[in-house]
């Protein structure tokens, strides 16, 4: 047996403290600490790369927030809620308050008046909220009484760029997570490995840790998911340590972990195009537009123009994540391929 609990190797998994990010964490606490002292709070952008412990750190500082002060915490994923409306409602079930159709203004103020002040609200992947809407959502949430919102973005120039009536209601922290150096990786995942116990004792080495660490090229991430990889075949083929073996067939999985982060990144429309011509090897151009459109009905996402979508498909190609062939028929029909 070699894993103990591969939860702990999980990206999501928050341990009882973060290791190489210290600095970020005291700046974190100084402008939450003005808040609870009755001060005018500092609003944070936590910026940088994906994969450099930004939601992480967050969500493990509100949480020790949670356990010991008063104050109420919010955390809402902007992934996943694109719309001042989405946005609104997340915070009322937070706070335990039914949600009901109605206007922004109305979801507003019921917010406002059940919300027990002071509070904070984390806002991650801010910078995939559209234009308006992240000026419109940061606008109406700074009229809350004693708010500190915390912004979680991999860059700071969109977040940066806001309308002159919602800049000067904010007064942004800058807190910069650089990537992780091979020997912060290695901390890391000796931290999991021993003291969260998600191994056995003796089922991983130092060169296994150091070689998964170089191949991550500073992103926690990758570097978790590598080793929960490589443990897995280990553990498959009934061997009681991690080989560099096991490591080199984890690899061949490393690039799908990578490349589905960078996916992420690029946006859902991107993510969704590649899922479809992944599941449907061979598809044609008019048929991938029709399934995509049909995609973006079940998920409830406004469907791109079709020649938005050639620019994703396009964008795709030239990173090397599809390939496409011309077929003989007229026009330009062409078939995609993973």
């Amino acid at each position: 047996m070699i894993i103990v609990d591969g939860e702990v190797l999980e990206d999501d998994y928050i341990p009882p403290d973060i290791p190489c990010r210290e600095i970020q964490k005291k700046e974190l606490a100084f402008c939450l600490k003005r808040l609870k002292n009755g001060r005018k709070p500092l609003d944070c952008l936590c910026y940088g790369k994906p994969g450099t412990g930004k939601t992480l750190l967050v969500k493990h500082v509100l949480n020790q927030l949670k356990e010991k002060t008063r104050v109420q915490t919010f955390y809402v994923n902007c992934w996943e809620k694109r719309t001042l409306a989405e946005i609104l409602d997340d915070l009322l079930v937070q706070a335990g308050i039914p949600v009901a159709s109605s206007s922004c203004t109305a979801k507003y103020s019921r917010l406002k008046k059940m919300v027990k002040s002071p509070i904070i609200i984390a806002l991650d992947e801010a910078d995939k909220l559209k234009f308006r809407e992240l000026n419109d959502t940061l606008y109406l949430l700074k009229t809350l009484n004693k708010v500190t919102l915390i912004l979680i973005s991999n860059s700071r120039r969109y977040i940066l760029n806001l309308d002159p009536r919602v800049e000067s209601r904010l007064n942004f922290h800058l807190i910069h997570f650089p990537p992780y150096s091979q020997e912060e990786l290695i901390t890391i995942l000796r931290h999991r490995v021993v003291d969260c116990k998600a191994l056995y004792p003796g089922a991983c080495d130092n060169k296994v840790l150091e070689l998964i660490a170089k191949l991550a090229n500073g992103d926690a991430r990758v570097a978790l998911q590598t080793l929960k990889n490589a443990a897995q075949i280990a553990e498959d083929l009934g061997r009681g340590k991690i080989t560099i073996e096991d490591l080199v067939k984890a690899r061949k999985k490393l690039e799908e972990v990578k490349k589905r982060y960078r996916l992420k990144a690029l946006g859902e429309h991107y993510e969704l195009i590649y899922e479809i011509i992944k599941e449907n090897n061979g598809i044609t151009s008019r048929e991938l537009f029709l399934k995509y459109k049909e995609e973006c009905f079940e998920r409830g996402l406004n469907p791109k123009s079709y020649r938005s979508l050639n620019n994703y498909i396009q964008q795709l190609i030239k990173m090397s994540y599809i390939k496409a062939k011309r077929i003989n028929v007229k026009g330009s029909v062409r078939k995609f391929f993973v």
